[in-house]
């Protein structure tokens, strides 16, 4: 008998033999605790600490119930739930660093640079690509600023090809993505974090270029 089955075993007893018995089969019980509370962490993000201390009161209670041999059949169910909770928020509600990227992302021209980390996609006259930001620079007088987290870059085909591997220098307004609100819609913004890009940028005609190449392929 697996060892969730003393969690169990009161409900088992209360409902008799006929039903099936979840000592065998948790998962029936425990799933979709955890799917209802992925879905929480979607819709109510930013709650982290209270479902860490909640989290922790409750493996408190469950390891004396255990310790006493009692069952426990709600405490079980809300770990489950606060873990799928807290699944989503390194996404959803992620802590970062004061030199993150997003941090910038106020719609200002910025020059940057980094490198480009995947092969750039075609989007009619336009290139898509993913770059992780190595240092922003406001104007040609200040001093660098290293800078760390990636970007989606977009830019015009007549600016020429990058590939992956590329350290790039580019100027251009670094804005949050965003998506459009509206009821039932598609939450973009909420889709490219789950890809960790929270920034996008548009580089500005004849600014792009290629500072050191990547290495040819071998």
């Amino acid at each position: 008998m697996p060892a969730s089955a003393p969690l169990f075993s009161a409900w088992y007893a209360r409902r008799g033999s006929d039903s099936v018995d979840p000592c065998h089969r948790p998962l029936l019980a425990l799933v979709p605790a955890l799917a209802l509370g992925m879905a929480s962490g979607a819709a109510w993000p930013g709650y982290r600490r209270l479902g860490l201390a909640l989290s922790s009161l409750a493996l408190l209670w469950l390891a004396v119930r255990l310790y006493r041999r009692r069952a426990a059949i709600i405490v079980p169910l809300l770990l489950w739930f606060l873990l799928g909770y807290l699944m989503l928020q390194p996404w959803l509600d992620p802590r970062l660093p004061a030199a993150y990227v997003a941090a910038y992302a106020d719609g200002q021209v910025w020059k940057v640079e980094g490198r480009v980390v995947e092969k750039p996609r075609s989007q009619g006259n336009r290139y898509r690509v993913r770059v992780a930001v190595k240092a922003l620079q406001k104007s040609a007088t200040e001093v660098a600023r290293p800078v760390q987290g990636d970007l989606r870059l977009t830019w015009a085909a007549e600016q020429g090809r990058l590939r992956r591997g590329d350290r790039i220098r580019f100027r251009g307004r670094l804005r949050r993505m965003r998506s459009f609100h509206n009821p039932g819609g598609f939450d973009y913004a909420r889709y490219m974090a789950f890809k960790g890009l929270m920034v996008s940028a548009y580089a500005r005609r004849q600014t792009l270029e290629v500072v050191s190449p990547a290495a040819p392929p071998t």
